[in-house]
């Protein structure tokens, strides 16, 4: 740091003067140059001015903190399971965050704006006519809450894809046991789990007039047709009868000797200068 010197003769008879100030260095100019002009782009710029959410984030009287993102992603995910447990009735905000844990009513209107514009999340007028209080209800992955609106979905599809049971279980909490007791009906074609044969893994709608029921005759005819226990036997007994077993060896062509081909003379193209046929001759038949 640089000394201040001051001459004797700017001392005064009552004590030394104040001294001076010193300069502001280079870089303090510099620091308060860019945070004017940082203010001057937001002023100008509207949309980098203050934005709903930013009001929400801003300390409040109450709790004298800010309302971070991860507090408030917290009240999100709590207010959103405690609606997916309501299933389809749809609830008020104090219902919803009736029993969210450590809530801070501070922040009423930042959880309504971020629940309104959820995904997972609909909105409906209490009275149905625009008035009254807003009421929240979860929307699930797929509109199944039961086993008659999983037949009404199905039949609606335009496509026969397979809804996964994981995914229906986001409406239809108890869809594994409920799918289960419908492709016992006949109702739904289910497959289920390699390790676990009794889970169902996912479902297709199951439409009746495609069932067709076999003769009694015929399936007893089909059962008692045993197929030999060694492959060998099975391999003898298709060759037998005249037909080919898949697993035969497969048969190994030879490729006979390549003939070369002949050399085929170039015939001649069509004559055009007749007027000339008294004059030309033609040594066609001297070709090799």
């Amino acid at each position: 740091m640089s000394s201040l010197k001051v001459s004797p003769s700017k001392l005064s008879a009552n004590g030394p003067i104040s001294a001076p100030s010193p300069t502001p260095s280079a870089s303090s100019n510099t620091g308060t140059l860019k945070k004017r002009k940082r203010e001057n782009a937001n002023h100008n710029n509207p949309s980098r001015a203050e934005s709903p959410v930013d009001r929400y984030l801003a300390p409040t009287p109450m709790d004298g903190e800010p309302m971070t993102g991860a507090k408030l992603a917290t009240y999100v995910d709590s207010a959103i399971e405690r609606l997916r447990e309501s299933q389809d009735q749809p609830l008020t905000l104090n219902q919803t965050i009736a029993k969210i844990s450590f809530w801070d009513r501070s922040q009423v209107e930042g959880l309504r704006h971020a629940l309104a514009a959820h995904e997972r999340i609909q909105t409906k007028k209490e009275d149905g006519s625009g008035g009254g209080r807003t009421l929240f209800s979860y929307r699930p992955k797929y509109p199944v809450r039961g086993p008659d609106s999983l037949k009404a979905f199905l039949q609606k599809r335009t496509d026969m894809r397979a809804l996964l049971v994981q995914d229906l279980k986001d409406g239809w909490p108890d869809a594994a046991k409920g799918i289960d007791l419908m492709g016992q009906r006949n109702e739904v074609l289910v497959t289920r789990h390699k390790k676990d044969p009794f889970l169902p893994k996912a479902v297709w709608p199951n439409d009746p007039s495609l069932r067709l029921d076999m003769d009694a005759n015929f399936r007893k005819k089909w059962h008692e047709i045993l197929l030999p226990a060694n492959p060998d036997e099975l391999r003898n007994k298709l060759e037998a009868a005249g037909l080919k077993p898949t697993s035969a060896p497969r048969e190994m062509v030879k490729a006979g000797p390549v003939q070369k081909k002949k050399k085929v003379a170039r015939r001649g193209g069509k004559t055009t200068n007749t007027h000339m046929a008294g004059i030309l001759r033609d040594y066609s038949g001297m070709r090799k």
